[in-house]
């Protein structure tokens, strides 16, 4: 059987495992002194790093002090979607309680008054230890220990208290311009509305040519969702932002968990879902291989991932059946919001994106049929 280089999955912004920071020059580490204040008495700034890539609910800065004679490296995390303190309290709370659960998540340092979140310069700030470590390699170890690692999370999410679970709700449901507020259902009508729109433009750019060709069998998908059967599910919280650069890896073991900023309440079975995919794609990317060795080898991830995370946190038959509606359900829902907004609103940015979404509904048909 002839071996060919595939050509749907392509690299994307989480291909690249390594991590990179800009050093900034000293005159910058003015802006940092009255952050720090807050939680040192004494320090000397050795570095001060900003992290690169296409962060989007935060700046991070890699800090390295002198502090009592000893180096002590910080993560600080400048807050940008968040913006209520109660909000952020609340998050960074629930982190604390994983912590204690023994889920990898990053250790929050408090500050001089014994708080979890620092105002300073118009900005909320919080500072966690750091992680010296990269990000997903695909490798069947790191794999499973993800996997495990999810289940962990999973398991003492199941564990959280209503009164903090309706709080993650209140607040997930206020966090403006993130899809899932946006688009809360939708219908085939739904895109048909923005794909008439494309039809009726007089001068068609490159995007708009292939969403005419690549909207329409999308749009049966659609009418044959079998959404009620997520609706079915039970909810908890869950991560809702599981991807290969929101978990940290020290060799191929999960280090920890990050960027809690999009938890909502939903079916556990969405995040499995999420992660099956988005991590399971970078083994194939860039991969020589038959079409049909590469069904086989998305569905030999999807196996090894459900397995290794079943043995932590075991799912209902009927949340095995709903996970590729859910991913679907996930990437249709992200899919209308950029359409909406580069269709509706004239934002142009958004448009890449619809292809970027219309290539993972493609590219989830090779881990589930």
């Amino acid at each position: 059987m002839t071996k060919i280089l595939n050509k749907q999955f392509k690299p994307d912004n989480f291909s690249d495992p390594r991590i990179f920071y800009r050093a900034l020059n000293r005159q910058e580490y003015a802006d940092f002194l009255p952050l720090l204040d807050a939680y040192y008495d004494q320090y000397q700034i050795k570095y001060i790093g900003e992290l690169r890539g296409t962060e989007i609910n935060s700046n991070n800065f890699k800090i390295i002090l002198k502090v009592n004679k000893q180096t002590e490296t910080i993560l600080l995390r400048r807050f940008k979607v968040l913006t209520a303190p109660q909000q952020i309290l609340t998050y960074l709370s629930l982190l604390k309680k994983l912590k204690v659960s023994d889920v990898p998540v990053v250790d929050i340092k408090l500050n001089s008054d014994q708080k979890l979140v620092t105002f300073k310069n118009n900005n909320y700030y919080a500072i966690f230890n750091f992680i010296a470590g990269e990000h997903f390699r695909p490798t069947n170890r790191s794999f499973t220990s993800l996997a495990k690692s999810i289940g962990l999370m999973h398991r003492a999410l199941k564990k959280i208290p209503w009164r903090d679970r309706k709080k993650i709700n209140y607040f997930s449901g206020r966090t403006k311009n993130i899809y899932y507020n946006q688009i809360k259902k939708y219908r085939a009508a739904d895109f048909k509305i923005c794909l008439e729109i494309i039809k009726n433009k007089k001068s068609k750019t490159t995007v708009d040519k292939i969403l005419l060709a690549e909207l329409p069998p999308l749009i049966a998908q659609v009418r044959i969702s079998k959404r009620a059967l997520i609706k079915n599910l039970p909810q908890q919280i869950i991560h809702s932002d599981l991807h290969p650069h929101n978990v940290l890896f020290k060799g191929q073991a999960a280090a920890a968990i990050i960027d809690f900023d999009c938890m909502r309440l939903s079916p556990v079975a969405r995040d499995v879902a999420i992660a099956t995919y988005r991590f399971g794609r970078q083994f194939l990317v860039g991969q020589k291989m038959s079409e049909t060795n590469l069904r086989k080898k998305a569905k030999k991830l999807q196996d090894q991932f459900l397995t290794a995370y079943q043995r932590i946190n075991p799912l209902t038959p009927q949340e095995i059946k709903a996970l590729p509606l859910l991913i679907k359900d996930e990437f249709l829902t992200k899919l209308l919001f950029v359409l909406r907004g580069a269709y509706l609103e004239g934002n142009i940015s958004w448009t890449q994106d619809t292809i970027k979404f219309i290539d993972a509904l493609k590219e989830i048909n090779y881990f589930w049929d």
